[in-house]
């Protein structure tokens, strides 16, 4: 996955679960991202209510992508077991769901397991290799890269060559085979204009999704404003003043806002 929306969360999760299942129905369900719930003890969450479509709600945008994605997987798990057998509980048929998926998430490059053991809960993945044992995977290995271009000029060339823009990091994104495949497109969007400096290309082993919002202090700031413009803040007059962020900047900017005597700051992914 190299682009973050619920969108492509939810198409990921539907084909994992339908290549991991073949012969069996998975039932509707949706992806919602609550970026402004946070939680100590849940990253995720899974409802349904009688004939309603499935919900899992993702939360606590503060983590690496892989990490968001396996306890989404997690969550996925809950839905697959109430499809087959008809029950959401927590029981041993769950933890075997959630271990072939994750195993299948792995094999398709959705997640690093290596990693994600390092991120899952020390309990929760004890539970489960005692209920089903331990996670089998091996190291992917793959020459794929990505390529992340910033530049909103050019966009109608990106799109006619299958970009796709990704909402959170805000650039536009493409993987390719390899680092020649890339090089040789790279040329090409020179030539076109795109300036060099916009454009990164990284191993699709080592991309990092880094989200991207906006942190609005609000428009009762008139007497702190030129803090807010030191700090990079812009005034809209309808949302007020606001400063575009990678959501690790979080603390920071609350610790700013503490310090400037603005008693609450909101988080959204688009200042329009």
């Amino acid at each position: 996955m190299i682009v973050f929306s619920e969108y492509e969360v939810y198409k990921t999760l539907r084909e994992l679960a339908e290549k991991t299942f073949p012969d069996e129905y998975v039932k509707a369900f949706k992806i919602e991202f609550d970026y402004k719930k946070a939680s100590k003890t849940k990253n995720t969450d899974y409802k349904k209510k009688e004939e309603e479509t499935a919900v899992i709600t993702v939360f606590n945008f503060d983590r690496s992508h892989n990490h968001i994605i396996t306890t989404t997987i997690q969550e996925l798990a809950h839905h697959c077991d109430l499809s087959f057998n008809g029950s959401d509980k927590d029981s041993k048929e769950t933890h075997k769901i959630y271990k072939l998926l994750l195993e299948q998430a792995h094999k398709d490059s959705i997640v690093d397991l290596a990693e994600a053991k390092q991120n899952m809960d020390s309990k929760e993945l004890e539970k489960l290799e005692k209920k089903v044992g331990a996670l089998e995977y091996k190291k992917v290995v793959s020459d794929a890269v990505v390529v992340k271009i910033n530049n909103y000029d050019q966009r109608e060339i990106l799109k006619e060559d299958e970009y796709k823009f990704s909402p959170t990091e805000k650039l536009w994104v493409k993987e390719y085979e390899n680092t020649d495949l890339a090089d040789e497109a790279i040329e090409k969007y020179i030539d076109a204009g795109v300036v060099k400096e916009t454009i990164t290309i990284v191993s699709k082993a080592e991309n990092i999704i880094e989200s991207t919002y906006y942190v609005i202090f609000g428009k009762d700031c008139f007497d702190v404003k030129d803090d807010l413009k030191k700090a990079g803040a812009f005034f809209d007059k309808d949302k007020g003043w606001y400063k575009k962020i990678k959501l690790t900047e979080k603390e920071e900017m609350e610790a700013l806002a503490e310090e400037l005597g603005i008693s609450k700051v909101k988080y959204t992914t688009s200042i329009k």
